[in-house]
């Protein structure tokens, strides 16, 4: 995808872990200092770190392959959305800054990737227990953010 472009890359300020399913997507979050333009999502590997997005562009979606990157300027956050996942992904990430001849600072993303149940296998087994869904809210059609059961009265 792209190039060993982060290897200046040091200065770690958070770490997170995401699960996600294989076949769903991934949104990731990071927070940067306001004062930073460049941002760059990258898959970390030995001394290196890949990238696989970049953009110097505000408040607008930027589309690489299997990913985006939206800079939030007003809550100084980018998301990354992470699409197609597969097993492969699994793996160490970084959310970055670049700072022209300085070490970036960086979150540390801890993806795991597992091959699950599907939404509708769930919502079937929920059923058969006598709980009745009352509430699901989605992300990305694969991942369970918010989920409330309420037992069916006798």
């Amino acid at each position: 995808m792209g190039e060993a472009v982060c290897t200046c890359v040091h200065q770690v300020s958070l770490s997170i872990s995401v699960t996600g399913y294989s076949g769903g997507g991934v949104n990731i979050t990071c927070r940067y200092d306001r004062k930073y333009k460049k941002k760059y999502f990258c898959r970390r590997e030995w001394l290196t770190c890949f990238e696989l997005i970049r953009t110097e562009t505000k408040d607008k979606w930027v589309d690489s392959g299997r990913f985006s990157l939206f800079d939030d300027t007003r809550a100084a956050v980018f998301t990354v959305t992470f699409r197609d996942l597969s097993e492969q992904d699994s793996g160490t990430y970084w959310c970055g800054v670049d700072i022209s001849l300085s070490e970036d600072p960086y979150t540390e993303v801890n993806l795991n990737v597992v091959t699950g149940e599907s939404v509708f296998d769930l919502v079937e087994l929920l059923y058969l227990n006598d709980i009745t869904l009352t509430f699901v809210w989605l992300l990305q059609l694969s991942v369970f953010e918010h989920i409330r059961c309420d037992k069916k009265k006798k």
